[in-house]
């Protein structure tokens, strides 16, 4: 069986997409591994995995998310309404948009695919912000974390105070201390040094 996972980080102002590929020893013994898995790591049950930047990976460890996509027409529409006119135009911002958080699981898992959170930098920004399908909302433990909901925490993690908060963000106190008592409450957490623990520990802030 195969697994992918595919990582998204930008890198002085540049993108940079890369596939992981990992093998399942039992359906893949060493005999029988394509010449590129050089990588070993022992994880559960893989221990073979090999990276590719996205433009050199093998285009059979993209099919599902190909698949994928051609189904998605409304997503299409979005991607051509941005710019993006075919899907090897479109393919790289669905992979990064929906798949692109760097969480080590796999995206793919030889049966079915799990997208996941990224934290792009354009959060907040982005004309696709939230769009079914290709936008991705972050989740701890199975609930819905909205941006305006990260951007607070973030804010809490870079030491400002609540009213900093309420300035930067043309609110008043008691609107930012209510939306914070709501997130704690989501996680049933008394204190916000300890939302952003969790926060930093999920990978939604820096």
């Amino acid at each position: 069986m195969i697994k992918v996972e595919i990582n998204y980080r930008r890198i002085q102002n540049q993108d940079r997409l890369t596939v992981i590929v990992n093998f399942d020893y039992d359906d893949y013994p060493t005999a029988l591994l394509p010449p590129f898995v050089k990588h070993i790591k022992n994880k559960e049950d893989i221990i073979l995995s090999t990276r590719f930047e996205y433009h050199e990976c093998p285009a059979e460890f993209l099919t599902p998310f190909i698949e994928e996509l051609y189904l998605k027409v409304a997503v299409q529409e979005e991607l051509k309404r941005r710019g993006f006119s075919t899907i090897t135009e479109m393919l790289p911002e669905y992979l990064k948009c929906l798949y692109g958080g760097n969480d080590n699981i796999n995206d793919f898992n030889g049966n079915h695919t799990t997208s996941d959170y990224c934290h792009c930098g354009q959060r907040g920004h982005c004309p696709s912000e939230g769009f079914k399908g290709l936008c991705s909302f972050a989740k701890i433990d199975g609930i819905h974390i909205s941006p305006v909901e990260i951007q607070l925490v973030q804010g809490l993690a870079n030491d400002q105070i609540y009213k900093e908060l309420a300035n930067n963000r043309g609110r008043k106190f008691n609107t930012i201390n209510t939306q914070l008592r709501k997130v704690r409450e989501k996680f049933r957490i008394l204190r916000s040094p300890a939302l952003v623990k969790l926060f930093l520990s999920a990978g939604l802030i820096n």
